[in-house]
C-alpha cells in the first residue's frame, strides 16, 4: 500500500507523486474510519470492488489529526463557523472531513505500603520508577473522548492488510475544516485523486457545515463533460441486531465495560497496542503477582474494572488478566493499565505489547486490606480462567 501524507495547502506538490499511481483515475472513498469495524470494511470491500471494475487503483482518504481532536482543541466545532464531520462516529461507512462504576467505600491501604517494594517476582518488574516515568495524570472525558479506537499507525497497518492501494492522509487543519464541499470535490477529489467512482456511506457527510452529500456528489459528476465524470455508490448501513454498526455505538460499549459485545462489530476483539514502562511495582513484590503496565495514551480506553485479556507478544496469545484504573487502594491519582500475564515468567520492559479485551471481570474497587485485595485478584485469575477454558 502506497501512504502519502499531507494537506490541502501541499496539493500542487501531490500532482506529481499520485500521477504514476493513478494512471487514468481512482476510485475514491474518505473519512476518519475510526475503529475500522465491520460497517468500514464493507466500505472498503464496495471500494475494492468499483476499483476492479473500473481497472484502477483504489484510494483512501482519512485524517489526522482525528477531526473531533482538533476541534475540541479549537473549543469547539471549529473557528469561521466552520464543523467537520464526525469522521466516522456515526455510521458504518466512511464520514467525509468537514467510567465506569467508581470505588467502594472501605479503609484505604496506607500509602506507606507502596514503599515495601522490592525486585517484582516473574522477572516483569525492575527498580522503582521515578514520579516522571510513572503512568500519566487521569484523562479528562474530553481528552478521551479525543482519543482514537484505532490510533494512525494501527489504522494504517489495518487499512494495507485490508488490500487498499494507495491512503492519503490528509492533514486536519482549519484549511481543511473551512473547506466547501463542492470546492473540496473540484479541487481535490477531480484534479489530485482523478476520481472516476466515489463510495460513500448511507450518512455520509463533508465540507464546511456538513453541507456536502451523496446527492451533491452526483450533482457535480452530471455537471462534468462527458468522459470526466464519476460514479457514486452509497452503501447502506451495516446493521447488527437490528441497528447500524458505528464507531458510536462502539464507544458507548466501551465505556459501559460491555467488551463481550464488541467483536459483533468490529470483526475482532477490541486491542490497544503500546510499551511496557516503569509502573508502581507492587504486583509482584507486595501482591505476589507480577505485572505488566502498559502505556496506551492514544487509546479510547474501556470503563475502569479487571478484565480476561490476551496478551499477543512473539506470535502468541498469552492469556492474562488486566487492570485498568486508579489502583484504589492505594489512592492513587493516576490511571494506569496494567496486566498479570498467567503462568508466564519474562522481563518485558521496553517492549511493545497489543492487549486484547475478552470479558469485563468486576467494576474497579477499593479492598480494606492487602490479603483481602490478594484474595480478589487470586478470584478473578480463576474466573478468567473458565473464561478462557470456554473459547
Amino acid at each position: 500500500m502506497h501512504i502519502i501524507q499531507a494537506s490541502l495547502h501541499h496539493t500542487p506538490e501531490l500532482l506529481s507523486p499520485l500521477a504514476a499511481l493513478l494512471g487514468q483515475g481512482s476510485a475514491v472513498t474518505a473519512g476518519n474510519f475510526d475503529g475500522l469495524h465491520l460497517g468500514h470494511q464493507s466500505i472498503i470491500t464496495a471500494l475494492k470492488e468499483e476499483a476492479a471494475r473500473l481497472g484502477l487503483p483504489s484510494a483512501l482518504i482519512t485524517f489526522s489529526p482525528n477531526p473531533r481532536l482538533f476541534f475540541r482543541r479549537a473549543g469547539g466545532q471549529g473557528a469561521s463557523g466552520s464543523q467537520g464531520a464526525s469522521g466516522g462516529q456515526g455510521g458504518s461507512g466512511g464520514q467525509w472531513p468537514s467510567g465506569g462504576q467508581g470505588p467502594s467505600r472501605g479503609q484505604e491501604i496506607p500509602a506507606g505500603a507502596e514503599t515495601a517494594e522490592t525486585a517484582e517476582a516473574g522477572g516483569m518488574g525492575g527498580a522503582a520508577a521515578p514520579a516522571a516515568s510513572r503512568p500519566t495524570a487521569a484523562p479528562t472525558a474530553a481528552d478521551s473522548a479525543a482519543r482514537d479506537l484505532t490510533p494512525l499507525p494501527q489504522k494504517l497497518e489495518m487499512l494495507e492488510a485490508l488490500g487498499v492501494d494507495i491512503t492519503l492522509v490528509l492533514k486536519f487543519d482549519q484549511e481543511l475544516a473551512d473547506q466547501e464541499a463542492e470546492a473540496f470535490i473540484r479541487g481535490f477529489l477531480l484534479p489530485v485523486l482523478r476520481c472516476r467512482s466515489v463510495v460513500a456511506g448511507y450518512d455520509c457527510s463533508f465540507g464546511k457545515g456538513r453541507e456536502g452529500n451523496a446527492d451533491l456528489l452526483r450533482r457535480v459528476a452530471q455537471t462534468l463533460p462527458a468522459g470526466q465524470g464519476f460514479s457514486v455508490r452509497e452503501e447502506a448501513p451495516l446493521l447488527v441486531k437490528g441497528e447500524p454498526v458505528s464507531s458510536t455505538r462502539i464507544r458507548k460499549l466501551l465505556l459501559a465495560g460491555e467488551i463481550a459485545d464488541l467483536p459483533a462489530l468490529l470483526g475482532r476483539r477490541y486491542t490497544v497496542f503500546g510499551p511496557v514502562v516503569e509502573g508502581y511495582r507492587r504486583g509482584g513484590p507486595l501482591l505476589g503477582f507480577p505485572t505488566a503496565n502498559i502505556r496506551a495514551d492514544d487509546y479510547f480506553l474501556p470503563a475502569q474494572g479487571v478484565y480476561a485479556t490476551f496478551v499477543e507478544m512473539g506470535g502468541k496469545l498469552w492469556p492474562s488478566v488486566s487492570s485498568l484504573g486508579f489502583n484504589p487502594s492505594f489512592g492513587n491519582q493516576s490511571i494506569s493499565l496494567e496486566t498479570h500475564i498467567l503462568d508466564f515468567s519474562g522481563d518485558l520492559y521496553g517492549q511493545n505489547l497489543t492487549l486484547h479485551f475478552v470479558e469485563r471481570l468486576r467494576p474497579e474497587q477499593r479492598f480494606n486490606s492487602l490479603e483481602d485485595l490478594k484474595r480478589h485478584i487470586q478470584l478473578d485469575i480463576d474466573h478468567a480462567r473458565r473464561i478462557f477454558a470456554a473459547i
